[in-house]
């Protein structure tokens, strides 16, 4: 029979698992408002069991990505200077506020 581990050991453990699969703890500020409404998304798109946290954030980062890409995958190319925005910053904004420029119009299509 082999011996309980410490809660010392399970930690060191955890950390070289993490380690290894190149996990990196990251830290956010949010309001009291924001973390009650993670609380309840944890528990309501969980399903049978709550998702943790950190269960519910790289699943959102994984559905942003996805998203992402759908959308990355329907810009088109920039009617002024003839570049894909999302290839290359085409003209980086400087004929914006011309109708023809993505910039201008539908830089939007993008962002969240």
């Amino acid at each position: 029979m082999t011996k309980p581990l410490t809660s010392t050991e399970r930690s060191r453990r955890q950390r070289e698992k993490y380690k290894s699969m190149g996990v990196e703890r990251l830290e956010c500020n949010v309001s009291k408002k924001e973390r009650e409404m993670v609380k309840e998304a944890m528990h309501i798109r969980g399903g049978l069991e709550p998702y943790t946290f950190d269960e519910y954030i790289t699943v959102l980062i994984r559905k942003d990505f996805e998203e992402m890409k759908r959308l990355r995958g329907r810009v088109k190319k920039c009617e002024y200077c003839d570049k894909n925005p999302v290839e290359s910053k085409g003209c980086d904004g400087m004929f914006k506020g011309d109708a023809r420029c993505y910039w201008h119009s539908r830089y939007k299509e993008l962002m969240l």
